[in-house]
Formats: structure tokens, sequence, C-alpha cells
């Protein structure tokens, strides 16, 4: 997971959009996306299990 946060981080990083990139601190917000998006995952899944919608 660590690699998975680093390297699309970096890929991310690299782009440039109207002379702007966002470098080394889009390791950051990856990894606040995948914190946040599996978090949510999980909790819902949970959820729905609790309530028997899903087996």
């Amino acid at each position: 997971m660590l690699f998975l946060v680093i390297g699309l981080g970096t890929a991310l990083g690299n782009v440039r959009l109207k002379g702007i990139s966002f470098d080394t601190s889009a390791v950051i917000f990856v990894a606040i996306f995948l914190a946040t998006y599996t978090t949510y995952t999980a909790l819902t899944l949970a959820f729905l299990r609790l309530y028997k919608v899903l087996d």
C-alpha cells in the first residue's frame, strides 16, 4: 500500500497544469484520498453487513 501511495503521488506530482505542479505534496493528497476512501468503504460494508443487506 505504501508503494502504491508513493508511486501514484509521484506520478501525479509530475503532471503540470497551466504551469503548476504539486511535486511531492501530491503524495500527501493521494494518501489522504486513499485513507478517506478506504475508511468510507469499510464503514459502508460494515453497515450493510450489520443490517443483513450483504451476506
